[in-house]
C-alpha cells in the first residue's frame, strides 16, 4: 500500500489536501467497503486493516494532484472519517464514549448509549446533562420533522417554551402535572392563560365553515362558536348538535340580534333584537317610554268622543278606536309599550264618562227634590 508523508507533503506545497481516517478491529477484506480499493466505487481508497486507534501517519493522506489508475483527473478532495464495513464509529471524552454513529445512520448521544432507538437520540445515562439544550432550525428559524414527535416528562417536572433570555421570568408555554399555562408559570387549571392586558383565545377557520369551542361531561356537552354563515351559536349535543341560542350583527342598523328558536324572517319585525321562538317567563319586565304617557286625557282641551258616536264605532269595526283589531294583532303583534299607553288612555276616557255621568245623576237628583 502506497503512502504519503504528511510533514514533507505539507512543507512541499500548500495544495489542497484529503483526510481519510478509517479504525477497523480486525483484519479485513476491501470488499465491500465503499472507501476501500476494490469496493463498488469508483472513488474507493485503502482502508487500513486491524487499525485499533487513530492515528494520522498511518492513514493514507491524497492530495488534490493524486490521478488513481484508470482517472484521467486528480482524485476529487475527500472528507471522510469514519469506518467500514459495519463498524460503528465511536467519540470519546476523557475515556468516556458519548457519541455514537452506527451503520444504519442512527446517532446516539449520550454515556453508554450504544443502541439509539431513532435517527438522533439523546440520553442523559449516568451523565450529567446540561440544563440549557438548544436546537437551531434553518434559516427561518423552524424546525422540521417528517413525522410525529412525542415529548415526555415526569410527574413533578416541568416543560417550559420561553421567549427572549433563557431563564424568563414569565414562560409562555409551561407544562406541569398535566396543566398547561400560557404566559403563566402557575396553571390553577387544564388551561391557564394570562395577560396583563386584553386576552383572548382565536379559533379561526379561513373558508366559509364553522368553527367551534365545546365544553362536556358525562351528562351533557355544550358549544360556543360560529356557523358556516357567520352567525354565532350556543349549542348542546355534540354528537347530533343542536343550537339552543343565535346571535348576529343586524349590517342593516349595525346592532346586534339574538334570538331562541326560529328566527323571524319576515313580516313587520325583522330588524328585532331579541326574539324568543316559545313562552317567555319572567319575574318583572320594564319598558322604557319612547312615545308619550296618556296623562293628557285630563287636559281640559281634551275632547271625548261623545259616547253615541263610540257606540256607533264599536259596532261597526267590533274594537275601540285606536285599539287595533284581532286581525292585526295577528299580523304584527303588540307594541307592548304602545298598547300600555292606549289601555291607560281607554281607562282615563273611561274616568272621565264615568264622572261625566255622575254630575248628570246629581243634576237630575236636585231637580226631583
Amino acid at each position: 500500500m502506497e503512502t504519503t508523508n504528511f510533514k514533507s507533503l505539507m512543507s512541499a506545497s500548500l495544495l489542497c489536501l484529503t483526510l481519510n481516517l478509517f479504525s477497523q478491529t480486525g483484519t479485513i477484506s476491501n470488499e465491500g467497503c465503499e472507501d476501500c480499493v476494490g469496493g463498488s466505487s469508483v472513488n474507493s481508497q485503502n482502508c487500513i486493516s486491524a487499525a485499533t486507534t487513530w492515528f494520522l501517519g498511518g492513514n493514507q493522506i491524497i492530495p488534490p494532484t493524486y490521478v488513481p489508475p484508470g482517472w484521467s483527473s486528480p482524485f476529487p478532495p475527500q472528507t471522510d472519517i469514519g469506518t467500514c464495513n459495519d463498524f460503528p464509529f465511536i467519540l470519546k471524552a476523557n475515556n468516556n464514549k458519548s457519541i455514537y454513529i452506527l451503520p444504519n445512520s442512527r446517532i446516539g448521544i449520550g454515556y453508554l448509549n450504544s443502541a439509539p432507538s431513532a435517527v438522533l437520540d439523546i440520553r442523559d445515562g449516568n451523565a450529567q446533562v446540561p440544563s440549557n439544550f438548544r436546537i437551531y432550525g434553518d434559516a427561518t428559524g423552524n424546525l422540521e420533522s417528517t413525522t410525529d414527535i412525542t415529548m415526555n416528562y415526569f410527574t413533578g417536572k416541568s416543560f417550559v417554551i420561553n421567549e427572549g433570555p433563557v431563564n424568563a421570568s414569565v414562560s409562555r408555554l409551561f407544562m406541569q402535572n398535566g396543566k398547561v399555562g400560557l404566559n403563566t408559570n402557575n396553571p390553577v387549571s387544564n388551561l391557564d392563560i394570562f395577560e396583563n392586558g386584553a386576552a383572548g383565545i382565536r379559533l379561526h377557520s379561513l373558508t366559509n365553515n364553522s368553527s367551534f369551542l365545546w365544553t362536556l361531561n358525562s351528562i351533557m356537552s355544550y358549544n360556543f362558536g360560529t356557523d358556516a354563515t357567520g352567525v354565532g351559536q350556543i349549542g348542546t349535543n355534540i354528537s347530533s348538535p343542536v343550537t339552543l341560542l343565535n346571535f348576529r350583527l343586524n349590517t342593516a342598523n349595525n346592532k346586534a340580534q339574538v334570538w331562541v328558536g326560529k328566527r323571524p324572517t319576515t313580516g313587520a319585525h325583522t330588524d328585532f333584537s331579541f326574539a324568543v321562538d316559545g313562552k317567555l317567563v319572567a319575574n318583572s319586565i320594564y319598558v322604557t317610554l319612547q312615545g308619550n304617557w296618556a296623562d293628557y286625557v285630563f287636559e281640559d282641551s281634551y275632547q271625548l268622543t261623545p259616547l253615541l258616536e263610540l257606540e256607533k264605532f264599536y259596532k261597526n269595526e267590533r274594537h275601540l278606536p285606536e285599539v287595533p283589531s284581532a286581525s292585526e294583532i295577528k299580523e304584527n303583534g303588540i307594541d307592548l309599550e304602545q298598547m300600555n299607553i292606549l289601555l291607560l288612555k281607554k281607562i282615563e276616557e273611561l274616568t272621565l264618562y264615568l264622572v261625566q255621568q255622575q254630575k248628570e245623576i246629581n243634576s237630575l237628583k236636585k231637580q226631583k227634590g
